[in-house]
């Protein structure tokens, strides 16, 4: 059995993080097809490897108080011995703040040094950065090793000139099969929001405050990522989790402060507006044709998101421009999904 180590993986209790993993598999066993043994390093491993099935394995990659478990620097040492190596998706090499920093360093970094070593390495889409004087060094000279390396928006590709690395769309929007429900014009909006820095997490309350009643979107229930709490404050009527969307019968205008909270809900047919904390989230809308529906969340235009959302609500010319839209960067997502494959296909050959 042909053995894959798929890294940097976070939690299935983040609905986007597990969508993530969940694509990097479809992707992994696409190119490589079935009787594959999948070890997933994860920072919280719990529940991985019950959703994945019985060739699947977690292993957790956060150092606790007696430093690293025995499974992880064993798996880790022998890197060079799995048939493929993958970087899930994602935007986990961030250096912009000092406990982001420490995070990348003690858990993803030690994955990417090894990974630039196997030789035989796919990095999934990725957000890299920003990158410190530091930290930028020595992630681009580690990239430039690693393999084949996809980035997902034009702000990390600057960042690591250098590492020729690969403009990819995100993991959520390759072979993007969207479903098509009718519009409930009765529904009020749903809105999704995370904790924030400085004031933004007022503006997005302002924005439920102007289109109430809302109800709301809840993607992560993780430690210091559940949304519960903020998405409580914005005075929701009835909190959905991304499963519960992804049933609705009816579509719904969604405004997701979390990238894949976005993307799922399109996926399921809705209007998703996304308030962008992250480069990440410009990219992948600009993919889809629809850079006028991401607004950065810490300098957004609270009435024109308020003016937007009551449009798609209410006017199904807006709707269907918004379905045209989509529907012509269906193609041209497939086919980059295509070129993924083959970069897993011939990276999973090179050990043959």
């Amino acid at each position: 059995m042909r053995r894959v180590a798929l890294l940097h993986a976070y939690s299935p209790f983040n609905a986007g993080d597990g969508l993530l993993v969940e694509q990097a598999v479809d992707l992994i066993h696409e190119a490589l097809g079935a009787g594959l043994h999948i070890d997933i390093f994860a920072s919280r491993p719990d529940g991985f490897a019950a959703a994945g099935g019985p060739d699947v394995e977690a292993v957790g990659t956060r150092p606790g108080l007696g430093g690293y478990s025995r499974a992880y620097l064993r798996r880790l040492a022998r890197l060079d011995e799995y048939d493929l190596v993958v970087g899930v998706g994602g935007g986990y090499l961030r250096f912009g703040t000092p406990v982001e920093a420490i995070k990348a360093w003690l858990v993803h970094m030690p994955q990417l040094a090894r990974a630039a070593r196997a030789g035989n390495a796919v990095y999934l889409p990725q957000s890299c950065g920003p990158l410190g004087p530091v930290s930028g060094p020595v992630v681009r000279r580690l990239f430039a090793r690693a393999g084949t390396v996809m980035l997902r928006d034009d702000r990390s590709v600057a960042d690591c000139s250098g590492a020729d690395a690969v403009r990819t769309p995100d993991c959520g929007l390759l072979g993007l099969h969207r479903a098509e429900l009718p519009f409930d014009e009765d529904a009020p909006v749903i809105v999704g929001t995370r904790a924030l820095r400085g004031g933004a997490e007022r503006d997005v309350e302002e924005v439920a405050r102007r289109l109430a009643p809302v109800d709301g979107l809840v993607q992560s229930r993780v430690g210091a990522n559940n949304d519960e709490e903020p998405t409580r404050r914005l005075g929701a009527q009835r909190l959905y989790s991304q499963a519960d969307l992804g049933s609705l019968d009816r579509a719904r205008v969604v405004i997701s402060v979390r990238l894949h909270g976005a993307l799922m809900a399109l996926a399921a047919g809705h209007y998703p507006i996304h308030l962008s904390y992250e480069r990440k989230g410009f990219g992948a809308f600009s993919d889809l044709g629809l850079e006028d529906h991401v607004h950065n969340v810490y300098s957004m235009p609270i009435a024109r998101v308020v003016a937007q959302a009551e449009v798609l609500a209410h006017d199904p010319a807006a709707r269907a421009r918004f379905d045209a839209r989509v529907a012509s960067a269906l193609p041209w997502l497939a086919q980059r999904r295509s070129e993924v494959v083959a970069a897993l296909s011939a990276a999973g050959r090179s050990r043959a």
